[in-house]
């Protein structure tokens, strides 16, 4: 039992890495934008994708962490209740796209040529349609399930909603910690305000000019690397607060009461081993996700014909 309490724990962990493994055969590897080899001192961009690169590193290792946290028993910020506790990762990928789009507002060099616009640049220019799906549809699912955690959730002595209770009548009754509104609520603040950064920085990304005709191919394949470091750091946050979120519930929803001979289980007893089930999976992705964005960083920039020289 303890080998297949730890074998659920780290398997996210290690499909995660066979993804980046697989990644690194060059055929699939072609697959991720190749960020192009800019002058050194023309653009901030390495500094961006470095940035990005180490919150997704930090992400993954908050994963893990939580994940050997919750195998030994023990809860981050203890047993005092904290709303802040699932909201961690999407508050730290917040900082992340804060901190690069302080960088995109705060550089402003002077073009070494002009370059007339062939059409107008939104944050949607170099971003995918398929990568705001990904995004909006992670965020929307987030956001869902908080209503529906939520609504299953009852009040504690302080009225905070975060507890799922066995009702036995007039024997008493059993709680159990649970992801409701007192933990849903500032974590789907936490998402919207992600997605407002994201937009945000994909637009900065998406207006500053150009340095000159003979960049604008390498400048722009670098701002479609970012676009997309950007889109799959805040997924990849948003899934990992979802799975937590699952996690939780699953144990939550699968706690019994044995009282004077009967059994009693919660309301949400029948959908424990889908949540714990999800939890896995929806946590597999998001790591995925967060290791693309270093992978994307490791890569080795592609050489360009041309390049602006000062």
């Amino acid at each position: 039992m303890f080998v297949l309490a730890m074998l659920y724990e780290v398997l996210p962990v290690v499909a995660a890495l066979a993804v980046v493994a697989v990644l690194a055969v060059p055929i699939w590897r072609e697959k991720l934008p190749l960020p192009p080899r800019l002058d050194a001192s023309s653009r901030p961009d390495a500094v961006m994708r470095s940035t990005l690169a180490s919150g997704a590193a930090f992400l993954v290792l908050f994963a893990v962490t939580v994940s050997v946290m919750r195998f030994r028993r023990m809860r981050l910020g203890g047993e005092d209740f904290a709303w802040w506790r699932y909201s961690i990762p999407l508050l730290a990928a917040c900082l992340v796209l804060l901190a690069v789009a302080v960088l995109l507002a705060s550089y402003r060099r002077q073009p070494a040529e002009p370059v007339a616009p062939t059409h107008p640049r939104t944050w949607r220019s170099f971003t995918g349609s398929s990568q705001l799906w990904l995004l909006g549809s992670c965020a929307l699912a987030l956001i869902l399930f908080v209503a529906f955690a939520g609504s299953a959730s009852s009040p504690d002595e302080e009225g905070r909603y975060r507890l799922l209770v066995i009702d036995t009548g007039a024997t008493g009754g059993m709680v159990a910690d649970f992801f409701g509104w007192a933990y849903g609520l500032p974590a789907a603040a936490a998402a919207l305000l992600l997605l407002v950064l994201t937009v945000l920085v994909l637009h900065l990304n998406a207006v500053r000019p150009f340095l000159a005709p003979s960049s604008v191919r390498g400048e722009e394949a670098s701002r479609s690397a970012l676009s997309s470091m950007v889109v799959c750091l805040g997924a990849g946050a948003v899934l990992l607060t979802l799975a937590r979120a699952l996690n939780t519930a699953a144990g939550a929803a699968g706690v019994s009461l044995a009282s004077e001979g009967y059994s009693f289980d919660t309301t949400l007893a029948a959908a424990s081993p889908w949540l714990l089930g999800m939890s896995y999976l929806v946590q597999f992705f998001g790591l995925s996700l967060l290791m693309i964005v270093v992978a994307i960083a490791a890569l080795r920039p592609q050489p360009q014909a041309a390049t602006v020289h000062d």
